[in-house]
Formats: C-alpha cells, sequence, structure tokens
C-alpha cells in the first residue's frame, strides 16, 4: 500500500469550547474479525529497531476518509455500567500502580514484572496513548485497543509513532509504546505528566482515565474537574497538540454503573470552554456490557471496537494525523 505523505498547514488555534465528535454511520460500531490477542497475561518484548507501519494483508474494515469542517458528536447507543473487584499492591518500573486493601482498580491479581523497553519509533506523528488499565489492555488482551487501532492507521496508509515509557502488546501490534498505568487514577498521571510530555512532545494524546477514581470512590463528585485540569495541564504543556478525551466504558455493578453514568454525563460541562484542539470522544455510548470480559475489562472483540471509534475520531479531526513542523520545541516547560 503507498504511503501518504501528510503536509500540515499552520493554523490559529481557535476559542469556542471542546469539539463533540460525529461517529461514522449509524448505530453501533461493528467490531472487525479478530485473532484471539497473543501473549496472553504476559508481555511480548518489542524489536527496538526501528520500523514503520506494515499494512495487514488483508483489508477487514475500513471507512471513507472525511474531513468534516465542523466537528459533531459521537453517539451510538446507551450501555450499562460495572463492577470492580478489590486488587493487590501492583508496581511496575518503581510506580505504585494500586493501594492494598480496599482499593479497587482496573487491575486484577498479582502481574508480571514488565520486561519491555520501550523507545520503537518509526518517525511518524507521535501519538500517546494515555490512561490507565484500559490503555494497557492489562486483561485479557495485553495492548488493548492498541492493537486494532495500530492495524486500522496501517491499513489507511498512516504513519503513526506511538510513544509513552511503558511498552507491551503482541507482535502483531507495530508499536507497543504507551502511558497505559494499570490501576492509576487521574491525580496519579497528572503527578507524572511533565515528564512524559517532555521526554515525548506527542502531536496528539488519546486520554482515557476515570475509571480507578469511581472504582476505588475516590473524591469521585469531583472527578470531572481533576479531568479538567489535568487537559489544561496537557495544554500548557503541549500548546499544539490535538487532544482526544473519552468517555469511560461500561461496567455491569449497579453501584459503579451509577458513578460512571454521572462522570460521563459531566464530562462535557468540565471540557466547556476548553480550545477547539480538545474533542470528547463518546466511547460509553459504543460499548455494552456485552463487550466486557470481567465486569471492568474488555474482550478482544471489545477493545477493538474501542479501536474503532479512536480511529474514527482522530479521522474526523483534519490534522489530528499530521505532523507538526518544530513541534518538539513547542513543548512548554514546566516551572
Amino acid at each position: 500500500m503507498g504511503r501518504r505523505r501528510l503536509r500540515r498547514r499552520g493554523r490559529d488555534r481557535r476559542p469556542g469550547g471542546p469539539r463533540l465528535l460525529a461517529d461514522v454511520g449509524r448505530g453501533r460500531a461493528p467490531a472487525r474479525p479478530h485473532r484471539a490477542c497473543a501473549g496472553g497475561r504476559g508481555h511480548a518484548r518489542p524489536d527496538r529497531a526501528p520500523r514503520r507501519l506494515t499494512p495487514a494483508p488483508q483489508l477487514l474494515h475500513r471507512t471513507t476518509r472525511t474531513s468534516p469542517t465542523k466537528a459533531k458528536e459521537f453517539t451510538v447507543r446507551s450501555a450499562q455500567e460495572g463492577t470492580a473487584r478489590g486488587v493487590r499492591p501492583l508496581s511496575r518500573r518503581g510506580f505504585l500502580l494500586v493501594g492494598a486493601g480496599a482499593a479497587a482498580g482496573v487491575a486484577f491479581g498479582a502481574r508480571p514484572a514488565a520486561a519491555d523497553v520501550p523507545g520503537e519509533s518509526n518517525g511518524g506523528v507521535r501519538v500517546m496513548p494515555l490512561g490507565d488499565s484500559l490503555t494497557d489492555g492489562f486483561t485479557p488482551c495485553p495492548g488493548g485497543y492498541r492493537i486494532g487501532l495500530w492495524r486500522r492507521l496501517a491499513e489507511a496508509g498512516y504513519t503513526v509513532d506511538f510513544v509513552g515509557s511503558l511498552a507491551n502488546g503482541p507482535a502483531e501490534l507495530g508499536d507497543h509504546d504507551h502511558e497505559g498505568h494499570s490501576g492509576w487514577r487521574i491525580d496519579q498521571l497528572d503527578a507524572q505528566l511533565d515528564g512524559w510530555l517532555a521526554a515525548t512532545s506527542p502531536r496528539t494524546v488519546l486520554l482515557l482515565i476515570g475509571t480507578n477514581d469511581l472504582n476505588q470512590n475516590h473524591d469521585v463528585a469531583n472527578a470531572p474537574a481533576r479531568l479538567s485540569a489535568l487537559v489544561d495541564r496537557i495544554r500548557a504543556l503541549l500548546p499544539a497538540a490535538e487532544i482526544f478525551v473519552a468517555s469511560v466504558p461500561p461496567q455491569t455493578d449497579p453501584t459503579q454503573q451509577a458513578r460512571v453514568v454521572a462522570y460521563n454525563q459531566a464530562l462535557p460541562g468540565a471540557l466547556a470552554g476548553k480550545d477547539a484542539g480538545v474533542h470528547l470522544v463518546r466511547m460509553y455510548e459504543a460499548l455494552t456490557t456485552a463487550d466486557l470480559a470481567d465486569g471492568v475489562h474488555l474482550t478482544p472483540a471489545g477493545y477493538d471496537r474501542m479501536a474503532g471509534v479512536w480511529f474514527d475520531a482522530l479521522r474526523s479531526v483534519p490534522g489530528a494525523l499530521e505532523p507538526v513542523a518544530g513541534a518538539r520545541e513547542g513543548v512548554a516547560r514546566a516551572r
């Protein structure tokens, strides 16, 4: 498949609030056929040599590329929500992932020590998958939505460099880097954000966070405000970035369901007043409890459905997958 060279033309950042993105077509986005996730619960050590996106041998699903001048809202259909289980303390690379005792997070059981070394790059547009274990793909699918998103990007001819300090996933995931920290809350991401963004300077950020705030019952009422502050911090550090903020997926426990519904309903207000480079992605409406493997994490088909929502959101925003000349020089330094 031929490569497209995408050129970014300068454009002013216009105020006017976050853009709500429209789905492609109507109804629930179909999950494409997929293989069972490779690598089990462990982590595949990625090849550190520079790589380029390789198209899948068969085009499984594709939509017509569009560049709408006005972004709309992603809406597919509503879903019911979630259960969380107690967790044990987990750590990776010196970071505390989840507290012991009553803390309930998006991570289950003991986890093998990570042997992966991040740092893959093909020189493409830098995209940071940022969040918790739903980004990591903790169970039952290491790599999670990143597998299907990478495949779709490759098939569409985009050259993308996933960035982050962590790495995991099967061989079919061409770039394993990410910032999906299992069990982490919004405040924990905020505490480490400066270093991650300074090291990688992503053009685009895919932010999916908040489930652990809700499942750990951590100051739930103020979780949307914490998310708003996190987005502001990303913007201060990355003035030119496109920032995609997803609502959290459904769960099955009634108590968690009520929290998730309230959190997602508060997101438009929490993001109101942000600039036009902040985009709200309606992930919750794209999924149902049938997409859940354990009440919280997704099945391989669910992760692939999530990948489709991210992909459609990225392609609906002109520039999100285009390089910006001198982007690294544009990263603000935290004082």
